[in-house]
Order: structure tokens, then sequence, then C-alpha cells
């Protein structure tokens, strides 16, 4: 009896824990042709990874397209140098991340720059302007629901997701005549709610596939009663108090759900608008005035188009300076997130110092990153900025409370919507965390087959799920 010929997917990530996201796939049809595609890539953004940010372990020249869940930096902030290596084909992504991620490229390729004059041959820049432009050209967007048929055998379909703006879901279906579809499900970064838009969910077309789904796990090990709700409470504690609170965020996302809660406060009266707003950061303000003149692109609710506080200001470079003299009570956003770029750089530091103050973050801390330091700094001792050793005596908080990632019990909800789980795969999360995910995989759905991602492994799916893991070049 003559072997059925192959037809299945090789699937990787570059990525090993949560930064520098990047999944290759790699299609073998039955007439033994390929198709090398790329799911994100993005920047590394932990320290001990770093160095990862100058490798490639594939040819880009080989990949036929590229595919971008969403315009965070850690899953797009690679495509320049993927272009300054070869890669000269379409990268699909939604009209809402096209709106945004110029700007998210200029900046991370300012950061770049600037690093290696910092860092030398440590952090070389991997790309320039030119190649930036490059990237830019190469750029189709596409709809929600819209499906794109790549070629004659692959088609995609992006799908709405709460992470973000302009965020998606993707799936990937792969057919060969003769033969059963192979369905590829990525999630990318995944959350079912977002305070300024709805989320539509799946179809069911789309639940009733056979499929290998790829999640994320970020936040695996915990659920959502786990999070504590504080932001609020010090924050309205600490301006009564008549400090000055400094709240590092993420550009995009973070910044303006900042924002639109300071403005419900002021509107039910529990902030005084005579205390002012203030928002520190070129990317963070230029992110906001695109979503304020596109609504209809990102699907905003019509009640939180307006989302700017009254008593606003927007802080330039020239404006902190004359900021930092004022000792009044205020409430500063600033990037970045983890307190290692922009605005943050000179305000953190400032007010570290200054017991009549208060650090806040409202995000991720990556481990070793300027405001994971912070965090874990004890009181009255000191962290090092740019050379200078900076005491502690401020007060200093994080919360998870406006994470963009779902939890255990959300993720499992999500995978439980899908009928046919052929394989799942865990993704994106710390090493223990992502095991800790699986186990519940296995515990809370009826997936086939649970993975993974880590180290050199490749799965091996066709239409029936897992097939087997291997360790091969991409």
């Amino acid at each position: 009896m003559a072997k059925k010929a192959r037809f299945h997917a090789d699937l990787m990530a570059i990525h090993p824990e949560v930064t520098g996201s990047g999944i290759p796939v790699k299609v073998t049809y039955p007439d033994n042709t390929k198709t090398k595609f790329l799911i994100d890539f993005g920047l590394f953004q932990e320290d001990e990874y770093n160095h990862l940010n100058q490798e490639l372990f594939f040819d880009p020249k080989e990949l036929a397209f590229v595919l971008v869940t969403h315009n965070h930096i850690d899953h797009t902030g690679r495509l320049p140098f993927l272009v300054k290596n070869g890669f000269n084909k379409k990268i699909y992504l939604t009209k809402g991340t096209n709106l945004l991620i110029d700007s998210a490229l200029q900046d991370s390729c300012k950061v770049i720059q600037e690093d290696a004059k910092i860092y030398g041959k440590k952090r070389k820049a991997i790309y320039n302007y030119d190649d930036l432009d490059r990237t830019t050209k190469l750029i189709e967007a596409v709809d929600f629901e819209e499906t794109i048929q790549i070629d004659e055998h692959i088609r995609v379909t992006f799908f709405m997701n709460g992470h973000l703006f302009g965020a998606a879901m993707i799936l990937v279906q792969i057919s060969y005549e003769g033969y059963e579809d192979i369905n590829l499900f990525f999630t990318g970064d995944y959350n079912d709610n977002n305070m300024f838009f709805d989320v539509d969910p799946l179809p069911e077309w789309v639940t009733r596939l056979p499929v290998t789904i790829v999640i994320e796990s970020t936040y695996g090990n915990m659920k959502s009663s786990d999070v504590k709700k504080v932001f609020k409470e010090n924050s309205l504690r600490a301006l009564k108090q008549g400090k000055i609170e400094v709240a590092p965020v993420f550009s995009l996302g973070r910044a303006q759900e900042g924002l639109s809660e300071t403005k419900k406060w002021q509107d039910s009266g529990e902030l005084s608008t005579e205390i002012p707003i203030y928002l520190a950061g070129k990317l963070s303000w230029g992110y906001t005035n695109i979503l304020l003149k596109n609504p209809e692109v990102f699907r905003i609710k019509k009640d939180m188009q307006n989302f700017l506080p009254k008593n606003f200001h927007y802080v330039d470079r020239d404006t902190l300076k004359i900021l930092l003299l004022d000792k009044n009570p205020k409430l500063i956003f600033t990037s970045s997130g983890m307190a290692t770029h922009g605005p943050a750089l000179t305000l953190v530091p400032q007010y570290l110092r200054d017991a009549n103050a208060m650090i806040h973050f409202m995000g991720y801390l990556a481990e070793n990153s300027k405001g994971y330091q912070i965090m874990h700094t004890p009181y009255g001792e000191s962290v090092k900025f740019k050379g200078r050793m900076i005491p502690k005596f401020a007060e200093v908080y994080t919360t998870s409370e406006y994470s963009a990632h779902a939890k255990e019990n959300v993720l499992i909800k999500l995978l439980n919507t899908f009928v046919d789980k052929r394989m799942v795969i865990v993704n994106h999360g710390q090493t223990a965390v992502q095991n800790i995910f699986a186990q519940q995989v296995v515990k809370q759905t009826n997936a086939r087959e649970v993975g993974i991602f880590g180290g050199e492994n490749v799965f091996r799916v066709d239409h029936w799920g897992y097939v087997k893991s291997k360790k091969v070049k991409f």
C-alpha cells in the first residue's frame, strides 16, 4: 500500500518567555512544496534575552508573508530587522493597527539608535529609518472578520480581541485538494473585554472547526478574582494628602485607560478638577490623538470617545522642566510603563527620592526592568539610574487590575468555546507559568493534546492535530 503524501504544518516559538514574540510556521504540502510564514516579530525586552534581538533563526527571504496580532513593540518591534535582512512580501494586520504601527516603529527605531550609542556592540542598531520606511510600504490592512485569500492554499481571518486597540486573534486555514483543511488559531495576547470597545464573540463557524490553538499564558497562574483593585484608592488618598503621583504607563492602552479613569473620578466628584492631570511622552500623546480622531476605526463606544479629563495638560520636553519645579499635588502619567525609557527616566528618579510623592506602576514589569528593580528595592535603599544612586523614599505600588492579558479562568473559557480542539499549544508566558497553565488546560478542557512552546521544540500538526515533536531548523 502506497504511503500517503505528507500534509502538515510545523510550528515553533522563537521567544523563550514573554517578550520578543515570533511564531514561525512551515507548511509542507502533499506535492512536497513548502510555504513559510510568521506570526509577529517583536523586540525582546528582558535583559537576559536582549542579545536575541540581533539574531535570526530563519532566512527572512524564504517567508511568504507575515501576520501581526497587535501593536505592542514586543510583537512588532523587529519587523524592520526582518526587512533589512531580505523580507519583501506582505505584512497583514488590522486597519486599527495600521493607524498605530508607524508611530510605534518610529519610536522603537529612535530607542534602538540611542541604545546603540550607549551600549555599542552589546545593543547594536539592528535597523534604521530606511528599513522602517520599507517595512510600512509592505503593509496590507484588513477588516475584522474579512477573510483574505493569501495564495491558492492559505486564507486568513482576523477577529476582535480586547487586548488592545486594533488587536486581533488570527485564524489561518490551509487547504489542499483531496485533503481536510489544517486550521490554526492564534490568540495573540488576549483579553475578552476592553473599557473602550465591545468585543464581538467568535462566530460559530469558527468555534466548530477542528483546530490547533496557540494561546498566550502571561497570567495563566492567576484567576480574575485574585486581582486587587488598588489604583483608585491609592491615587485618591495620595492626592488628597497633597502628594504628587507619577504613574508609568504603556503609551498605547494603559495611558488612555488612566486618563479615562481620572475623568470618571472627576465626573463622580471623587477627584477635584483643581488637581491637574498630566501626560508626559510624545508617543503617548500621538497615540491619544490618533484614537480621538478615529473612533470608528477602533470601534470606540460613544460614551468613551471623549476620554480626556478636565484640567488635562500634555507635557513636552520643555514643559517637563517647568513641571518639576511645581510642588503642588498632581497626577502625572508618563511613558514608559516599565520606567526604562522616555520621560519616566526623568520623572521617576526625581520623585522616587521624595517622601511626598507616590510612584504607581500600572502594568507588567519585566524582570530586571527598572520598574521591577524599584518595586523590589527596600525603603531607604538606592536604585541606580544612569550611574546615579537614587534613594527610595516615595510610596511605590503596582497593580495588575488594568492588565490587558486575560487570567486563567478567561483563557480556559475561550478554549472551551471551541468544540473540537485537536491540540492546544501554550505560549507567551514565564516558563513556570506556562507549565502551571498547561496543567489547567489538561484538567479543564477536552483538548486532545496539550503542548508548551519553549526552547527548540517544534510541533508538527495536521488536520487531526498533533503528529510529533521535533527539534529542527525552521
